[in-house]
């Protein structure tokens, strides 16, 4: 279908670093512009997108000063390969938003393969802007059926590497039912991009590489020889280095097979005696059985109504979500504006509520736990918790707790038990032309998860039995483990993964994020929520900003480097015991406060659109 003037000029004025392709038709212009008015243009604009056209404009974010702005719809994931896989598939195939979060998500997993992949698990938020309802998908792995509280009592290492830390993988089963639900194009489709660069090649990223280092150098890799194999380089014979062309022939033939037979050949097909055998003699306890009755929930996320006339979804337990959502109802009373950045005094007293605000969210973190496998009493503990936190009344409770002046010792803030760290993840957002979101946080913990790869299939699979409490084991500051997150047969570990997204009063959604790592995924959705919605901000400058992270215990603010002198202290004024970092969480973002201008951000990373 040729292009309507409209969408020409819409096209031209995008951003200069757009790529721009344009067939005229001179005939079809005139015609065009003699005989349709401006509401004819505007449906044939839209007409356009929905009939796949390959000529919108694509505007593809690499330079970190810039900022990406995009039109119509962004695609913003950890990856650049993977989020113009996903913007083709929304730009040229037609597809729903959910279509390209797939396709992205299968190709994160290949090219970030030390964070996430196929062999772990993911949480889903997804709005449906035409019914203007949230959904989620709990796809967080599970123990297996042999599981016991007490399988790791004196045996730390089992935990973190090697076949028994493997949880039941869910990452598969996420796909699938997204598919079923809101995908639009062949499911096989959205696999096809990710094969043929498993099979073709990939430039190794730099993240990847610096992970490949760190376990090159604490001698992990040497215990695990299929993950050895994975990382050199047959060219070289030396550790794959950034920008080098990786392939994984095994694993594109994995991906082929679940996009002929679907979730039922790695549940319940030909794949699942494969990874039973490979877990097996890697020691670990996953039987076919565990595959079997594998399922990932599709519910209803959590909700919570927000000072602006806002309204945010983000997955309930055992995701970060109810964390997360904690902290907003906090910080939504204090009525945040612009003005509360406007200078020195008020910036150190919006970040020392951020930090207070934190806090208190954690201690409440240490009581959580799934609900899978628990007993009704659990449940239904668990879900008075949840009720209390996201209510009005407990937001006013604790904003009365916080001091403008000063902090506390940390065993003021009631945490029963310490907090079990999760580790790196991958996070990815979507906003569809039609205004459908999906926020996606996909992870195998650790990197490259329990260092278990299979010799037939190629998956990387996960270590998520480390995100269980071990019962006995006490950390530095003599807190016991919370009870709530012990090991049980069918039970998924509690996570920080958070995947988010807020719409307005109309139901149009205005922020969809995320974030990857670990413990602070929580509190960096929660504080760039604030920054954009509340304190005025676009994405990148929000991204750009000082951050902050606080856990309860340690007990240290956490602080990105680039905060001033200033900002540093007054934190310390207030009582805060400050540490500087180079390392924050990696956050996706995308932002659209009026129609037609949508900001994208992935600090170090890219992001596409059109």
């Amino acid at each position: 279908m040729n292009q309507s003037p409209q969408l020409d000029h819409d096209i031209q004025d995008q951003h200069k670093r757009c790529r721009i392709y344009q067939v005229p038709r001179l005939v079809l212009v005139v015609l065009i512009i003699v005989l349709l008015a401006a509401f004819v243009a505007a449906l044939l604009l839209l007409l356009s997108i929905e009939r796949k056209t390959e000529q919108a404009g694509r505007c593809v974010a690499t330079d970190s000063d810039k900022e990406a702005v995009y039109r119509y719809a962004s695609v913003a994931s950890s990856t650049m390969v993977c989020s113009q896989v996903g913007t083709d598939i929304l730009a040229k195939k037609g597809g729903t938003a959910v279509d390209a979060a797939i396709a992205t998500l299968v190709c994160v997993g290949l090219v970030r393969f030390h964070s996430s992949g196929i062999g772990g698990d993911s949480f889903w938020t997804i709005y449906d802007r035409k019914s203007k309802k949230a959904y989620t998908i709990l796809a967080r792995s599970k123990a297996p059926l042999n599981s016991t509280s007490t399988m790791f009592e004196n045996n730390t290492i089992a935990i973190r590497e090697g076949g028994l830390s493997v949880a039941v993988p869910g990452e598969v089963m996420a796909l699938w039912e997204a598919h079923q639900r809101f995908g639009q194009l062949p499911w096989s489709d959205l696999f096809q991009p990710t094969i043929s660069l498993a099979e073709n090649g990939f430039p190794l990223e730099a993240t990847t590489a610096n992970a490949i280092q760190s376990k090159v150098a604490d001698g992990t890799i040497d215990k695990f020889p299929h993950l050895r194999n994975l990382l050199i380089n047959p060219a070289t014979n030396t550790w794959y280095k950034t920008g080098e062309t990786v392939r994984n022939p095994t694993l594109a033939n994995t991906l082929r097979i679940i996009a002929s037979e679907g979730a039922a050949g790695f549940y319940n097909g030909s794949l699942t005696k494969d990874m039973v055998k490979e877990l097996n003699r890697a020691g670990g306890i996953i039987t076919e059985e565990d595959f079997a009755e594998y399922h990932a929930p599709f519910t209803e996320p959590l909700h919570l109504r927000l000072h602006g006339n806002l309204t945010v979804y983000s997955p309930p337990l055992p995701s970060g979500g109810v964390v997360m959502l904690y902290i907003l109802n906090i910080l939504s009373g204090y009525n945040l504006s612009q003005e509360d950045l406007s200078n020195h005094n008020k910036t150190v007293l919006t970040y020392h509520r951020h930090l207070e605000a934190f806090k208190h969210a954690y201690a409440i973190r240490s009581k959580l736990g799934s609900p899978d496998g628990e007993t009704p009493e659990f449940v239904q503990k668990m879900e008075q918790l949840v009720r209390n936190v996201t209510s009005s009344e407990q937001g006013e409770i604790i904003r009365r707790l916080i001091s403008d002046t000063s902090t506390y010792p940390w065993q003021s803030y009631n945490a029963d038990f310490y907090i079990q760290e999760d580790n790196g993840t991958s996070q990815l957002s979507v906003l569809g032309p039609n205004g459908d979101a999906v926020s996606v946080t996909s992870t195998i913990n650790s990197f490259f998860g329990s260092k278990v790869v299979g010799n037939k299939t190629g998956i990387i699979y996960n270590n998520m039995m480390d995100d269980f409490s071990i019962p006995g084991v006490t950390n530095s500051f003599g807190v016991k483990p919370s009870t709530s997150n012990y090991i049980k047969a069918g039970k998924r570990p509690l996570s920080s993964m958070s995947p988010t997204i807020v719409v307005d009063k109309t139901g149009t959604p205005v922020l969809v994020v995320g974030a990857a790592g670990g413990t602070r995924i929580t509190t960096t959705t929660a504080f760039l929520t604030s920054m954009t919605l509340w304190l005025g901000k676009r994405m990148k400058p929000a991204m750009d900003t000082p951050r902050i992270h606080h856990q309860l215990l340690p007990n240290e603010a956490v602080v990105s480097n680039n905060a001033p002198d200033w900002l540093l202290d007054g934190l310390k004024k207030k009582g805060h015991k400050v540490k500087l970092t180079s390392s924050m969480s990696t956050p996706t973002g995308i932002l659209q406060l009026e129609p037609g201008k949508i900001f994208a951000d992935a600090p170090g990373f890219i992001v596409d659109g059109f």
